[in-house]
C-alpha cells in the first residue's frame, strides 16, 4: 500500500471513464486514478469510445481539433447545441449502444464500487443500464469546466456532482436546483506532479521564462514570438507548436533568436515546463489553467475556445491570476507591466494562485468525499 494510504471503508475498486477529446476530460482522469491509488483502491481507467471501429469517435475527435485549431466559430455553434440536445436519446444511436455494452461487459467482469465520469454521456450509459436492471453501481460526475457548464453535464440521473469552484456551484444550484447533498464543490482533480510547488525565482528583465501554448495559429504566434523576444533580449521561451511546429521551426531556425527559443511539438512534462517558468501563455483549458494554479505560474490568455472555455477565463479574471489579452492586445506590453517594480503585479497573481489551493485539490476531495457517502 502507498505511504499515507488507509484502508478505505466503502471503495476498493474504483472505474473511471474519461474521453480523448482535449486535455482535460484526461488529465482529470489521471489525477482521480493517482488518488483513488493513494488510497490502496484499485483503478481501472478507460476510454469508452477509443475502441471504436466505426470511425465515427476518430471523426468527431478530428472534428473537435478543426475547432479549436482553425474553426473556433463553429465550435461555438456546436457548443450552443449541447443546451438543447437530448443526451438521453444518444445512448440508442447503434454506436453509442456498442459501446455501453462494452461499459456494461466490463461492470459484469470487474465489479467495481463507484463508477466516477470526466465526461458527461458515460453517466447517460449508467442511467441507461440502470433502467435496464443492469447496473446498481453508485455514479459520479466530476465536472471539469468552471462557470459555463453545459446542461449536459447535469441532466444525467448520476448520484453525485462535482465541480471544480463555488462560483459554479452556486450558478448550478440556482439554475438547476440541484440538492446540495448531490453536488460538491471538490476543485479540478490536478496530477500530482504539478502538486509538488517549488520556489520561483522573481521574474525580470535578466531572469524572465515564459512557457507558449501555440493554439492561435502559426501567423499569430510567430507575430507575438518576435514581439515577445525583441522587447526581451534575456527571456527564455519554450513554445509547444503541436500541428504548427514545422511552420515555427523553419521560421525560427538558425534566427537571432534560436539559442533561447525552444520549439516542442508535444511535450509529457508540462510540470516541468511550468516548475521552471514565470509565465503561461495560451488557452483556457481547464487542465492547463489549474496545472498554472498549482505551479503559481499567472497566465495570460491569447485564446479561449467559445463556451466552455470563456467560463474558465472568467473564473481566472474573478480570481485575478490571469489577464485576457485574445482582443488584439501586445503581449509584451502585457509582460512588461507584469514584471515592472519589481514584478509586483506577477507577485500578486502568484499570491492569489497559491491563495486558492482548494482549487486543485479535486482528486483528493472526490476521492474522500465518495468513500464517506455512497
Amino acid at each position: 500500500m502507498p505511504d499515507g494510504a488507509f484502508f478505505m471503508k466503502n471503495i476498493s475498486k474504483a472505474l473511471i471513464l474519461t474521453i480523448g477529446y482535449g486535455h482535460g476530460h484526461i488529465s482529470a482522469a489521471e489525477a482521480l486514478a493517482q488518488g483513488f491509488l493513494r488510497e490502496g483502491v484499485r483503478v481501472r481507467v478507460e476510454d469508452l469510445c477509443a475502441e471504436d471501429k466505426s470511425g465515427v469517435y476518430a471523426l468527431s475527435k478530428w472534428y473537435y481539433q478543426l475547432c479549436v485549431r482553425r474553426a473556433p466559430w463553429l465550435w461555438a455553434m456546436s457548443y450552443a447545441q449541447t443546451e438543447t440536445a437530448n443526451w438521453r436519446s444518444f445512448v440508442n444511436w447503434p454506436i453509442v449502444r456498442r459501446v455501453t455494452f462494452r461499459f456494461r461487459d466490463i461492470l459484469l467482469s470487474w465489479r467495481p464500487d463507484i463508477i466516477v465520469c470526466t465526461y458527461p454521456l458515460f453517466a447517460y450509459m449508467a442511467d441507461y443500464l440502470r433502467e435496464r436492471g443492469e447496473c446498481s453501481i453508485p455514479c459520479a460526475v466530476v465536472v471539469t469546466d468552471s462557470l459555463e457548464i453545459s446542461k449536459p453535464w447535469i441532466k444525467s440521473q448520476a448520484q453525485y456532482f462535482f465541480v471544480p469552484d463555488e462560483f459554479s456551484y452556486s450558478l448550478l444550484r440556482g439554475r438547476y436546483g440541484i440538492a446540495k447533498d448531490n453536488l460538491f464543490v471538490s476543485g479540478f482533480p490536478v496530477r500530482k506532479q504539478f502538486l509538488k510547488l517549488q520556489e520561483k525565482s522573481v521574474p525580470s528583465l535578466s531572469d524572465l521564462h515564459i512557457v507558449y501554448g501555440v493554439y492561435t495559429g502559426a501567423r499569430v504566434a510567430r507575430r507575438q514570438l518576435l514581439g515577445i523576444l525583441r522587447k526581451f533580449t534575456s527571456a527564455r521561451v519554450t513554445v509547444i507548436a503541436g500541428v504548427h511546429f514545422d511552420s515555427l521551426n523553419n521560421f525560427f531556425s538558425g534566427s537571432d533568436f534560436s539559442a533561447r527559443l525552444q520549439l516542442l511539438q508535444t511535450t509529457d512534462n508540462m510540470a516541468g515546463l511550468l516548475s521552471a517558468a514565470h509565465i503561461y501563455i495560451g488557452k483556457t483549458g481547464a487542465a492547463t489553467m489549474f496545472e498554472c494554479y498549482a505551479s503559481g505560474v499567472p497566465m495570460i490568455v491569447n485564446f479561449a475556445l467559445p463556451g466552455q472555455e470563456q467560463g474558465n477565463l472568467e473564473l481566472l479574471l474573478l480570481d485575478r491570476c490571469g489577464y485576457w489579452a485574445g482582443n488584439g492586445e501586445d503581449l509584451s506590453e502585457i509582460i512588461a507591466d507584469l514584471i515592472s517594480n519589481g514584478a509586483k503585479k506577477w507577485s500578486d497573481m502568484r499570491r492569489n494562485m497559491l491563495a486558492r489551493s482548494s482549487r486543485v485539490q479535486g482528486a483528493l476531495f472526490v476521492v474522500q468525499k465518495l468513500d464517506d457517502i455512497i
